[in-house]
């Protein structure tokens, strides 16, 4: 009943034509009065191609046009690619850090792979000695990384030769 007596004269926020929402903030038609676009929706038109008509009357010139057109409306985080230009690429090649980089990530692997090594060698000759593992003499503990070498070679070897060499299918 308010709502007919005031008879929108003094109506501060205006109903999204898109979205529903009561907000005071958008844009409005200056032909229609049933055109009102809040400022959340004012992008989504924008990046649909629709934002030069009202989306009621369909209108052209149905905004005040005193706002900003050249300002970059941003995209979701996640649909953003970053491209590396050739000389961002060779800028980082001549990098002092990045042999350095390398260097460690390599003595990062090969101690993994001594250490995976070492681990198997101990679970293979454990049971086969009488000693607990903590009381072994140093040449048990070199025959372990020895032994799990071998292991790891040979595993390594079954598992990844088909990655190296191209297969074909004979039909």
């Amino acid at each position: 009943m308010n709502n007919l007596l005031c008879l929108n004269c003094c109506k501060n926020s205006s109903t999204c034509c898109i979205c529903s929402q009561q907000t005071r903030k958008g844009f409005n038609c200056k032909i229609c009065n049933e055109g009102f676009v809040c400022r959340k929706c004012m992008p989504q038109l924008c990046e649909s191609g629709l934002c030069n008509k009202c989306p009621v009357c369909r209108q052209i010139n149905w905004r005040n046009c005193n706002v900003n057109q050249t300002i970059i409306i941003p995209i979701k985080q996640e649909e953003v690619v970053i491209l590396q230009t050739e000389t961002d690429i060779k800028n980082k090649e001549k990098c002092i850090i990045s042999p350095c980089n390398e260097i460690m990530h390599k003595l990062r692997v090969i101690c993994c792979i001594i250490f995976i090594s070492y681990i198997i060698g101990v679970f293979t000759i454990s049971d086969y000695m009488s000693v607990r593992h903590m009381y072994w003499p140093l040449g048990y503990h070199i025959l372990a990384l020895l032994i799990g070498f071998c292991e790891f070679c040979i595993i390594s070897y079954c598992c990844y030769r088909s990655l190296c060499s191209q297969r074909t299918y004979d039909n």
